[in-house]
């Protein structure tokens, strides 16, 4: 079941640009560029996680457990609610752009990939912290999703990271358990899926269930065994079945993008920049 993403504004500007979802997930982005002050509020029965590039000349936001702040320089500040906490306020942002993330995530659909000891936690609102881990994974979901990136497996992947570093943002003191490795059997069917699903949105649940793992858990188990993430994984593999088909065929740019799986001419000219140096009709030509 979809999450539901509860947070309202009395402005209609304050709407998300982009928002996605998938299972145990919702995110939205938000970008706004209006100077006239508005209210907001958010209470809901899911966590919340917003990472903030904003600049305000006026504000004020509570929480229910009676934190308070006038800040005014939101910029790579993290709020973190847990379910039923509520938060209210209002803000009138500097003229200029302003632009923040949110993540909402149910450690209850999560259970398998968060385990036990989030569900039991009592963890505490954060209002404008900050920690350089969390904040880097929030940035990295941004330009996924300005870029447009349509795939569900590295928005899936990150939301997953940014929920279990939640837990160390909190507790610094807990120190993680080290990953397990895939077996050689596991480390197959997981090739083996991608192989064949290469022209598919895969998702980091696909991989998990073909693996007989949690998401979570087949995702750090993966970076043990291969070096890299499931994600960089697939994107390499389409990548040298992109350059093979560059180098043996006359198909067009879009047609190579979509056998590949990369999708469009704009992620294949990405993606042969990244791994050759080149683009790919440069490629094509020294292939030949």
């Amino acid at each position: 079941m979809p999450l539901k993403t509860d947070l309202e504004f009395t402005t209609a500007q304050a709407t998300p640009s982009i928002s996605r979802a998938f299972d145990g997930f919702a995110v939205e982005h938000f970008e706004f560029q209006e100077s006239a002050p508005f209210d907001y509020a958010r209470e809901g029965d899911s966590w919340y996680l917003a990472l903030h590039d904003i600049q305000l000349e006026a504000a004020e936001a509570r929480i229910s457990d009676g934190q308070r702040s006038e800040r005014l320089d939101l910029r790579d500040t993290l709020t973190l609610l847990p379910p039923s906490a509520r938060i209210e306020g209002w803000s009138k942002p500097l003229t200029g752009r302003h632009s923040f993330i949110a993540l909402y995530f149910s450690p209850e659909l999560l259970a398998p990939e968060l385990g036990r000891q989030f569900e039991t936690t009592r963890l505490q609102p954060v209002l404008y912290g900050r920690d350089r881990a969390v904040s880097l994974t929030m940035r990295k979901m941004t330009k996924l999703l300005r870029e447009g990136h349509e795939g569900r497996m590295p928005l899936e992947q990150l939301a997953i990271v940014a929920a279990c570093e939640v837990q160390s943002f909190l507790r610094p003191q807990a120190v993680a358990d080290r990953p397990t490795r895939l077996s050689a059997a596991q480390l197959n069917l997981a090739t083996d899926y991608i192989a064949a699903n290469m022209t598919g949105d895969i998702s980091l649940g696909d991989l998990a269930h073909a693996v007989g793992l949690s998401r979570f858990h087949f995702a750090r188990a993966f970076a043990a065994t291969t070096g890299t993430s499931p994600y960089a994984f697939l994107t390499a593999q389409r990548t040298k079945l992109a350059s093979d088909l560059l180098a043996s065929t006359a198909l067009p740019l879009e047609e190579v993008a979509l056998r590949s799986g990369l999708g469009t001419a704009t992620r294949l000219r990405r993606a042969m920049a990244k791994c050759h140096g080149v683009t790919p009709l440069a490629y094509r030509q020294h292939h030949k």
